[in-house]
């Protein structure tokens, strides 16, 4: 059986630097930390499961064998959810946890549609991805500390900040690099990622204006790294830049953003 995997590389490290981070954060690992992290892997993976099966159910005529791996997937992860389901539902609030299930499977549900669709390099797609796998925060919160707290909510909404403003960036360049081969107007996603950085500059004066100015140095700083590499694509040497040579630099500051963040929480 070929185990269906999200390809997404971004993907993966959105929906674990969170997790780790609120950990981090709580300065617990519990056992319902363990089990949260089941679900959480469970509910990513099912998206690629569900999309071969939507496509097999409205698009493809024929019988495909990857529908059959994509069943016996589903089956494994929904009994590995169950199982970590049921287990933190014995030994968390119900109804956190359960507004979260509700939003997990109304994005994951969202996202096959949107794929199958042949919609995913949307936009509204990859915002929607980005605010679900940073949601990850608050369910290893809640799983380390048995209730929210002021703290995650802040730290799942600078992550999150960052998030929306890295992927309008990577759009708009990816959106810029089709136009200088095809001229076609890609205007829309200059302004999107120029506004996401002005939403960065806004999140640093609510933390500002909440009596948290350590906490606006990670969205300030942020705001102006993809400041400079949005300037600097008006130059056709930048975005000839490799694709890999860029994602490892948005790894780069992901991960010095997130350790400011926490550092600025502790």
């Amino acid at each position: 059986m070929a185990w269906l995997i999200p390809r997404e590389h971004g993907a993966w490290a959105m929906l674990a630097v969170p997790f780790i981070s609120a950990g981090i954060l709580a300065r617990r690992f519990s056992v319902e930390s363990a089990a949260a992290a089941v679900l959480l892997l469970v509910v990513f993976l099912a998206r690629e499961p569900l999309i071969v099966l939507w496509r097999q159910a409205r698009v493809w005529k024929e019988r495909r064998p990857e529908a059959m791996s994509a069943r016996l997937c589903l089956a494994v992860e929904a009994l590995a959810g169950a199982a970590a389901g049921l287990f933190l539902c014995s030994r968390l609030p119900a109804v956190p946890l359960a507004a979260m299930g509700v939003v997990a499977a109304g994005l994951t549900w969202f996202s096959a549609w949107m794929v199958v669709a042949n919609r995913r390099r949307s936009v509204l797609l990859q915002l929607a991805g980005a605010a679900g796998l940073n949601m990850s925060a608050l369910l290893a919160w809640l799983a380390a500390r048995g209730s929210l707290a002021p703290r995650a909510w802040w730290l799942a909404a600078l992550l999150f900040a960052h998030s929306a403003a890295a992927v309008l960036v990577v759009h708009a360049r990816l959106e810029l690099r089709v136009a200088a081969r095809s001229g076609a107007d890609a205007r829309g996603s200059w302004r999107r990622a120029w506004a996401a950085l002005a939403g960065l500059i806004l999140a640093a004066i609510a933390c500002l204006a909440a009596g948290r100015p350590w906490l606006a140095a990670p969205p300030l700083l942020s705001a102006a790294v993809h400041g400079v590499s949005l300037w600097r694509m008006r130059e056709p040497g930048a975005l000839a830049a490799p694709l890999e040579s860029v994602g490892r630099r948005a790894l780069l500051l992901s991960l010095s953003y997130c350790v400011l963040v926490i550092a600025a929480l502790w």
